[in-house]
């Protein structure tokens, strides 16, 4: 599954794209296509598509992740890339 990233010059990100993270990308890419045919159809309207997600109710399991840095210089250096 090719991903292209939005920005010049345009690069493949496929590589940080797991199987499992396919299969929930292609899921949530399909049920966006269903509501919005529904909206196209005039079955729904667009309030519809930018429903919140209940997070915590779709998964099981996830990681929360904190990163803090004692100064803000040291902030920025994490920021830098490699």
């Amino acid at each position: 599954m090719p991903i292209i990233t939005p920005a010049y010059p345009q690069q493949t990100s496929t590589y940080n794209i797991s199987t499992s993270t396919q299969v929930v990308m292609v899921e949530d890419l399909k049920h966006g296509l269903a509501v919005t045919n529904e909206i196209l159809q005039g079955k729904s309207d667009w309030s519809k598509l930018f429903e919140p997600l209940n997070f915590f109710q779709k998964y099981k399991h996830y990681i929360v992740l904190t990163a803090r840095a004692s100064t803000e210089e040291h902030h920025l250096e994490c920021l830098q890339p490699g």
